[in-house]
């Protein structure tokens, strides 16, 4: 009775729901609260949002033995337990697409100033250094570039870069500077510094990091070592000791 309640409220919710969404009203992009952003590279919060109703309604048909309330509040907090976790964990690929972006993006604007130095046009720079550039950073800036020829304005190109790791703040100026003509090279140079530095306190980051992860493999390895070659041989000789007395 309980599940054919709660596929019936479903249902309802659909059907309600359903006429909202092909009403006639411009389509508003609806911006979900905060506690529901999600990082990037996570899944859409409509993936998150439907794995979330499946473990919620596991987990209510699990409980029913407490009771309709109880069992339907729990799968409701479990559900929404999984809807913000799932957006709070970064997959491992896109947590090296942002590291390897902190680490090109120097490189790639002074890239950019010496091409703008010796007197290349942005979108020109750009299509040079986008050749150039593998990984990360050259797909962005490719992606610059593609639109900009198909005839987008080369600040609307940039802007779409503001949302991506690294280039927060960065797109923004580089928009503003390609869009006054001025300053452009200056910009470029400023940005170029602060990523250096960023990418090096990454690296030292990185590197405290190895030093502590590298801590369990050698327990792994020389822990079995000391007991065998230390302990046994003690413990053994002590035994060997107790019984030959006895």
């Amino acid at each position: 009775m309980l599940l054919l309640a709660l596929i019936s409220a479903a249902g309802a919710a659909h059907l309600a729901w359903a006429p909202v969404a092909r009403s006639t009203r411009p389509r508003r992009d609806l911006t979900p609260p905060t506690w529901l952003a999600a990082r990037s590279g996570a899944p859409a919060l409509r993936t998150r949002v439907i794995l979330g109703g499946i473990i919620g309604l596991a987990t209510v048909l699990l409980g029913e033995s407490l009771g309709v309330l109880p069992a339907l509040l729990l799968g409701a907090g479990v559900a929404a337990a999984v809807v913000v976790l799932l957006g709070r964990i970064e997959p491992s690929s896109a947590q090296k697409a942002r590291e390897q972006r902190i680490l090109d993006l120097p490189h790639a604007l002074e890239l950019l100033a010496g091409c703008l130095a010796s007197g290349l046009p942005l979108r020109r720079a750009v299509r040079e250094v986008s050749a150039a550039m593998t990984g990360p950073i050259g797909d962005d800036l490719r992606l610059v570039i593609g639109q900009v020829d198909i005839g987008v304005d080369e600040r609307q190109a940039w802007l779409t870069l503001e949302d991506s790791p690294g280039w927060t703040g960065i797109a923004r100026d580089i928009a503003r500077a390609a869009e006054s003509g001025s300053g452009l090279r200056l910009t470029l140079d400023r940005h170029a510094v602060r990523a250096r530095k960023v990418a090096h306190t990454h690296r030292q980051a990185r590197a405290r990091t190895v030093g502590v992860r590298s801590v369990l493999p050698l327990m792994v390895c020389f822990l079995p070592a000391f007991v065998l070659i230390g302990i046994v041989p003690t413990v053994g000789s002590m035994i060997v000791r107790f019984m030959g007395n006895g």
